[in-house]
């Protein structure tokens, strides 16, 4: 098991896993590639009388529409920004200096900056052979200094989800808090809400960033037992996220329809390119997620290199050698629109 500590984790962040100039044809982020509900257009009435205005630092309405819709209590529910602001403020509660989380080797990184910036430090759990998780092994590394275990399901990069039965079973075998990120949770079907009598240390934490398509809103939420609801709104700031963003959510909320359509011609998007990368010699990785790694030909070293050459080209991807436990000959794949997926394949063909 590795530690990791901050000086150590800038690689996570590099431009090649979320540059600031988007590429003509870019599959490297993970976002909802047919956009928003187009009912979010039609809102401006909904809120520009409140432009000048603070907003409901409860956020009572966007808790009272998604407990609605998922049967959960209100006061179960903590709106943040996105969930990564959501990790960074369950970090502040939980982790004291000299402490450290455990998450799978391979994951998303913000917990490691979240618990380096506090004064704890990761501790980085192997997979097993076929990338999912070692359950076992998380158990064995836990101990009474472990602030929490940190999960994400489907995983990113992997895109490999987990049973929500192993991860109930974790938690029920472990004091701290399990905290899961479902934020691609609704390309799979499987989620830990769904089941019932959920163990008091689990947290569980969806975004409005991915299929809903509204990532520059940053906007999320957590579900959990209300008295840690509770630890968390006592020590967080108010006015988390703006009227605007609160409204923009709600219509989203209401137009299920949206959701289940981009479900749909995301995977066939999905399938698409898995049977194209296939056909040009790459191993691409099952998963269930909006991601999915494949390994890279022979004829290119390294997935780096790989993707330099993309770049050059107005195409970009992400190598794995940014996640540690998968190696530099992988890399991770966002599907987008079927204009850009096929115009990227015919890039991709032409340097391999």
């Amino acid at each position: 098991m590795n530690s990791v500590k901050l000086k150590e984790i800038i690689a996570f962040f590099d431009s090649d896993y979320a540059p600031s100039n988007r590429y003509k044809y870019d599959l490297s982020l993970s976002e909802n590639p047919f956009g928003h509900s187009e009912s979010i257009v039609q809102s401006f009435e909904d809120f520009k009388e409140g432009l000048s205005h603070y907003p409901d630092k409860n956020n009572l309405k966007l808790k009272h529409a998604i407990a609605g819709i998922k049967n959960i209590s209100e006061d179960s529910i903590y709106i943040g920004t996105g969930v990564t602001g959501i990790i960074q403020d369950l970090c502040k509660l939980y982790i004291k200096e000299g402490q450290h989380i455990l998450l799978p080797e391979s994951t998303f990184p913000g917990p490691i900056f979240g618990a380096s910036i506090m004064g704890g430090h990761a501790k980085l759990v192997p997979f097993k052979s076929n990338f999912k998780v070692d359950f076992d092994a998380i158990k064995e590394y836990y101990n009474s200094n472990t602030s929490f275990v940190f999960l994400s399901n489907p995983n990113n990069p992997t895109g490999i989800l987990e049973r929500p039965i192993d991860i109930i079973d974790l938690a029920n075998s472990i004091s701290c808090p399990v905290i899961v990120s479902e934020a691609n949770i609704e390309y799979t079907g499987e989620s830990l809400l769904d089941f019932p009598d959920l163990p008091k240390n689990l947290i569980i934490m969806r975004s409005f960033s991915k299929v809903y398509g509204l990532a520059s809103l940053r906007v999320g939420y957590a579900v959990a037992h209300e008295e840690i609801i509770k630890k968390v709104e006592k020590i967080m700031y108010p006015f988390r996220i703006t009227h605007t963003s609160e409204t923009l959510c709600l219509k989203a909320l209401m137009d299920q329809n949206h959701v289940s359509r981009s479900i749909e011609l995301f995977y066939e998007q999905k399938d698409f390119l898995i049977e194209e990368l296939k056909n040009l010699g790459f191993k691409c990785i099952p998963s269930e997620g909006s991601t999915f790694i494949a390994k890279i030909p022979s004829s290119y070293s390294t997935a780096s290199l790989l993707n330099k050459k993309l770049n050059e080209l107005d195409c970009a991807i992400v190598p794995c050698c940014n996640f540690q436990g998968i190696g530099s000959q992988y890399v991770r794949i966002a599907p987008r629109i079927h204009e850009t997926n096929v115009n990227f394949i015919k890039v991709l063909s032409s340097i391999l």
